[in-house]
């Protein structure tokens, strides 16, 4: 299919549309005006980035393809009214949450008279390559309505991972003219590039503040609102991920000396047996008994309870103590408490 009978690419396997994708353009299909120009600068783009023309019998026919029924009911209504062509509305398939649909929007009568009024056809009848000049001249109304109309034919809007609104295309000539309709409204582009593959040529504004700015222009304050919620929900997930790995990082360490320091614990009441301070004894129990809990938790459970620096150090005495014994007397002390299978523990505690 060369440049001038391009349609956009619609999503296969599932990878449809985002939800903020078909918001925006239930939210575009919405948008009412009484100006004529910026009519036909929306339906001549819209057609231009998902319509084509081919001949049946001789007779020009112009079918446009787009993801949502709301945007091929819009389209259909708006040229009836515009240029007095009624089309035909097919749903190919639905769409769905996760899959975007396929509607197909065919004018079978004076399809030639109908191309050349939007201007997808030169007075030679050369396919254009890109948007009539009178479009593309016309005034900020009209570029917003250009940006609107290749949103609904072909756009897509990310969040809240790819902060991105991208519109897909048919050729490098009408991706200039979209990136010149937005730069009109005050809103900078990613500079479109020659591609030799034509179903790459893409227009993308990448800034947040610019995204918002473009999509409030052409007539989607409340998907706006919206988007920008869930960039901001994002993007505190995304500073607040490596705190929570730091604490579960935390945790685990804590929890992994708390076993050690049990085990070490045992030992050391081999080593003392009887001759243990009742204080330490009673510490060094709590620690045997409940191997997981924090030194603060075993504070608290004491009778009575202590504090946790209380707690701590009673234990760093108890095997102190015993750790003397046992160079005294010869013994092992209670490092050797840390065996190979408390080590594969350590290794597994999640």
């Amino acid at each position: 299919m060369d440049e001038a009978t391009h349609r956009p690419r619609l999503a296969k396997n599932g990878a449809g549309p985002t939800d903020m994708t078909a918001a925006l353009k239930d939210e575009l299909c919405g948008v009412r005006t009484a100006h004529h120009s910026v009519r036909v600068a929306e339906v001549s783009t819209l057609l231009r980035f998902a319509g084509e023309l081919r001949l049946d019998a001789g007779t020009v026919i112009i079918e446009a393809e787009v993801d949502r029924g709301t945007v091929a009911d819009r389209l259909r209504n708006e040229i009836s009214e515009l240029f007095g062509s009624h089309g035909q509305v097919r749903a190919m398939r639905h769409a769905t949450e996760t899959t975007p649909g396929r509607y197909v929007v065919r004018f079978a009568h004076h399809g030639a008279r109908l191309a050349r009024q939007c201007g997808l056809v030169d007075h030679g009848g050369r396919p254009t390559r890109g948007l009539p000049a009178r479009i593309v001249g016309g005034t900020t109304t009209d570029s917003e309505a250009i940006v609107r109309g290749a949103f609904l034919a072909a756009g897509d809007l990310f969040a809240p991972r790819r902060s991105t609104a991208a519109i897909i295309c048919p050729s490098f000539e009408s991706s200039l003219a979209v990136a010149g309709a937005a730069r009109r409204l005050d809103v900078a582009t990613k500079t479109p590039t020659q591609d030799a593959d034509s179903s790459r040529h893409q227009v993308l504004v990448r800034d947040p503040a610019a995204i918002s700015t473009l999509l409030t222009r052409i007539g989607a304050p409340e998907t706006v609102a919206v988007w920008n919620r869930r960039r901001a929900e994002g993007e505190r997930h995304r500073l607040l991920a490596p705190l929570t790995n730091f604490d579960n990082a935390n945790q685990r360490r804590a929890h992994q000396s708390a076993l050690v320091t049990a085990a070490r614990v045992r030992r050391a009441f081999e080593i003392l047996g009887e001759d243990i301070p009742d204080h330490l004894a009673a510490i060094g129990r709590l620690r045997i008994d409940r191997p997981g809990a924090t030194i603060d938790e075993l504070g608290r459970s004491s009778d009575p309870p202590i504090s946790k620096d209380t707690a701590s150090g009673r234990l760093r005495r108890l095997l102190a103590t015993a750790d003397t014994h046992a160079l005294a007397t010869g013994v092992a002390d209670t490092a050797s408490a840390v065996t190979p299978e408390v080590v594969a523990r350590l290794s597994d505690t999640p």
